[in-house]
């Protein structure tokens, strides 16, 4: 599991992951990456939920038999315009059962990987806080003080 930053290939260095809650069964995650070479072409992004055993007839059905979901996504910004020497954040809103995850995440394309895949240290979805709601904007008048 990651703890650390961890080269993924010669072109990308995953810096940092963070996740959150943005409402009953959906979760954000942000992904950090340091860009060391340049892309060519346009990859995925990898992003499989591994669970234990015994959660496993937690999945949805269709899921079961692989036992992991599967959140691949296109990362924004594409990756052939990512800068050298930059920062990339990746934001990926995701729908999960509340439960411990191991995730695990890579550049592909069709079936090629681009360098190695990453686990993420487990985690429990279940765990994390609801977003805290927007505090009401200062300043503004409630409805029943125009009289």
């Amino acid at each position: 599991a990651i703890s650390r930053p961890f080269a993924l290939s010669p072109a990308v260095t995953f810096m940092a992951a963070e996740v959150t809650r943005m409402a009953d069964g959906m979760f954000q995650f942000r992904l950090v990456f340091h860009v060391e070479a340049a892309m060519d072409r346009d990859w995925r992004m990898l992003f499989h939920g591994f669970v234990k055993e015994e959660d496993v007839p937690r999945l949805p059905e269709e899921k079961q038999a692989q036992g992991y979901m599967d959140w691949n996504f296109a990362p924004n910004p594409p990756t052939s315009s990512w800068e050298v020497g930059k920062y990339v954040v990746l934001t990926h809103a995701i729908e999960a059962t509340p439960m411990v995850y191991q995730v695990k995440f890579g550049l592909f394309q069709e079936s090629t990987l681009f360098g190695q895949t990453a686990l993420l240290k487990p985690m429990d979805l279940g765990a994390i806080p609801a977003e805290p709601a927007p505090s009401p904007s200062e300043g503004t008048e409630s409805p029943n003080s125009a009289e």
